[in-house]
C-alpha cells in the first residue's frame, strides 16, 4: 500500500478501530467452545462495489447509506466503536438492508473482541440474508513488514514478537523474556529467577543477580571465568566458588530458540496466526472472512482469509498490487478485490474522482469480485466523511458505464503470464531495499527477484499475476507463459 511513506493503513486509522490495535496477538479459545452455527446468509453475488462507514454516528452512517444506495450495493461497516455497541451496528445494518444493499461488518480478530463478534452474530437479525462476511482484522502481512507483531505458539506456549526494524523477542511460557538484536546481543531476563544476563557476541556474559535493594554484578568471561564488578569503578574481583549463580544456557543455545530463523519459519508463524483466528471464526459460523493488506497477500491466503482486498494508494502501482492480489487468489481458489485508500497524509487523503474511476474500471476488469472505498480521518469535517462529490460521481459513472454496461466484462483482462517468485519469500516489493518479511534486507536473490518483476510488469502489465513456488499450488497449465525469477534469456 505504500511504496513512498512506510504508514499502516492500520497507524492511520487507529482512532476508528482501536481495538483491532498493532499486533496480531491472540489467545486460543478453549478447546470446548461451543458451536455457533449461523444460517442463511447471503449467497455469493457476482460482485459488490461499496463504501465504508469508519465514524460512530448512527445519522452519519444513515446519511451515507443514503447518498450511495442507488449505485453501490455493498455497505461496509467499519466503525471501531460501534463493535462493542451491538444495538447500533444492527440499527445501521437494519437500515442499510432495507435500503437494498448487502452488507460486511467489522471486527477486529483479537481474542478480547470474540465475546462481541459472538453476541453480534447471534443476534436475531431480520436483515441476515444480506450480510456477505467479516471484515476480520486488517493487514497481517502489512503489520508483518512494517510494525509490532505478535505471533503466539500454542505448542509451547511462548510468544515471539517482530518488532518494527530486525529486532526478535521470545517470552518464554514461564515468563523469561529473550531478546535478540541485529548486532548479535541477546538479553535474557528472568524475574522469576531474579537475574538478567546479556550475552554479548564475543563470548562475554554481564550478569545481574538478585532484587532491586540486593543486586550483584558478574561479568563472565568468554574462557568461563567469572569476576564481580561494581558501580564504582573498582577492580573486579575473580570469583572462585560460582555454585551460587544461576544456571546459564550457551548463546548457542540461545541463537537457536530464536524466532524466525528463516524465511519458511516466518511464513509459517504467519500463517498459523492468521489460521488460528479465522479458523474460530469459520468453526461458529458460515460466512466469509474479509480483510485487507498492502503485502504478503499469498500468506494471508494461506492464512484462510476467503477473501483479501488489495489496498490502492499511497502512488503505489496498482497493476502490480492486483498481480499479487489476484495470482494468490487465482492459484489458492480464493475471491479478491480492491480497496482504495489514502493517496495523501492530509486533506483530501483520497485520490481525485477520475483516477479513482480509472482504479475501480482496472479492478473490475482484472477479476476483482470486490471495490471498495475507504472512506475515513481523524480530522474528516464533510457530511459525508473524505468522500466528496467528485468521488460519488466516479462511483455513480462506475456503476452506469462499467457495473450496469453489458459490453464491460468483469475479469475481461485475464493474466496470460505468472512471476513465479521463490517460495516463501516475503519481500514487500514495494522499492529495491526493501524488507524481506520484515526482520531481514534484500538477500543475494533479491536484485534479480527486482530485475524480473521490473521486466514481466513492463512486458505484461494488468495481464500478469505474481505467485510463489509452492507445491500445493502449481503454476503449470494455469497460464500461457510462466516465467521464474531466476530464469536467463
Amino acid at each position: 500500500m505504500r511504496r513512498v511513506l512506510v504508514v499502516s493503513l492500520a497507524v492511520l486509522i487507529v482512532a476508528v478501530i482501536l481495538s483491532s490495535a498493532f499486533l496480531l496477538r491472540r489467545q486460543h479459545p478453549p478447546q470446548s467452545s461451543p458451536s455457533y452455527p449461523v444460517g442463511g446468509f447471503a449467497e455469493d453475488a457476482p460482485f459488490y462495489v461499496g463504501v465504508t462507514y469508519c465514524g460512530n454516528s448512527t445519522e452519519e452512517a444513515k446519511f451515507l447509506i443514503d447518498r450511495v444506495k442507488n449505485y453501490t450495493n455493498l455497505f461496509v461497516l467499519q466503525s471501531g466503536s460501534m463493535q462493542t455497541n451491538i444495538n447500533s451496528m444492527n440499527e445501521v445494518c437494519e437500515y442499510a438492508a432495507s435500503s437494498g444493499l448487502n452488507i460486511v461488518v467489522y471486527f477486529g480478530s483479537n481474542e478480547y473482541q470474540n465475546r462481541y463478534v459472538r453476541q453480534f452474530l447471534d443476534g436475531n437479525m431480520s436483515w441476515r440474508n444480506k450480510l456477505v462476511g467479516v471484515y476480520f482484522g486488517d493487514e497481517p502481512g502489512g503489520k508483518m513488514l512494517d510494525t509490532n507483531v505478535e505471533l503466539y505458539d500454542p505448542k509451547t506456549g511462548d510468544t515471539a514478537i517482530k518488532h518494527a526494524g530486525t529486532r526478535v523477542t521470545l517470552t518464554k511460557a514461564d515468563g523469561t523474556l529473550i531478546s535478540y538484536s541485529e548486532n548479535g546481543l541477546i538479553v535474557v531476563f528472568a524475574s522469576t529467577k531474579h537475574f538478567s544476563a546479556n550475552y554479548h557476541s564475543d563470548g562475554r556474559i554481564s550478569l545481574t543477580t538478585g532484587t532491586t535493594q540486593n543486586r550483584a554484578y558478574y561479568m563472565i568471561e568468554k574462557n568461563g571465568t567469572v569476576y564481580m564488578v561494581n558501580q564504582y569503578g573498582n577492580e573486579p574481583l575473580r570469583v572462585e566458588d560460582t555454585s551460587g549463580l544461576p544456571k546459564l544456557e550457551t548463546y548457542e543455545t540461545l541463537m537457536a530458540e530464536r524466532p524466525f530463523q528463516n524465511y519458511d519459519e516466518a511464513a509459517q508463524r504467519l500463517v498459523n496466526e492468521c489460521k488460528d483466528y479465522n479458523d474460530w471464526l469459520h468453526s461458529h459460523w458460515t460466512l466469509k472472512s474479509i480483510t485487507s493488506d498492502y503485502g504478503l497477500y499469498w500468506w494471508d491466503n494461506l492464512g484462510e482469509y476467503d477473501t483479501v482486498l488489495a489496498e490502492l494508494g499511497w502512488n503505489n502501482t496498482v497493476a502490480q498490487e492486483i498481480a499479487l492480489a489476484r495470482g494468490a487468489a487465482n492459484l489458492q481458489g480464493k475471491d479478491w478485490g480492491t480497496i482504495i485508500t489514502w493517496k495523501y497524509t492530509t486533506e483530501p487523503y483520497l485520490t481525485n474522482g477520475e483516477e479513482m474511476y480509472q482504479q475501480m474500471r482496472t479492478s473490475y476488469q482484472a477479476g476483482a469480485k470486490y471495490i471498495l472505498i475507504f472512506n475515513y480521518a481523524e480530522d474528516m469535517q464533510g457530511p459525508y466523511g473524505t468522500l466528496e462529490d467528485n468521488h460519488f460521481n466516479a462511483l455513480e459513472r462506475f456503476w452506469r458505464e462499467v457495473v450496469q454496461n453489458p459490453n464491460v466484462t468483469r475479469g475481461g483482462t485475464k493474466a496470460e503470464a505468472a512471476l513465479v517468485l521463490p517460495m516463501n519469500y516475503g519481500w514487500g516489493l514495494r522499492r529495491s531495499n526493501d524488507t524481506i518479511w520484515g526482520l531481514w534486507k534484500p538477500d543475494d536473490k533479491s536484485p534479480q527477484v527486482w530485475a524480473s518483476l521490473q521486466d514481466s510488469s513492463g512486458k505484461h502489465g494488468s495481464k500478469l499475476d505474481i505467485v510463489y513456488d509452492d507445491p500445493l499450488y502449481p503454476v503449470a497449465g494455469k497460464y500461457t507463459q510462466i516465467i521464474y525469477w531466476n530464469q536467463t534469456g
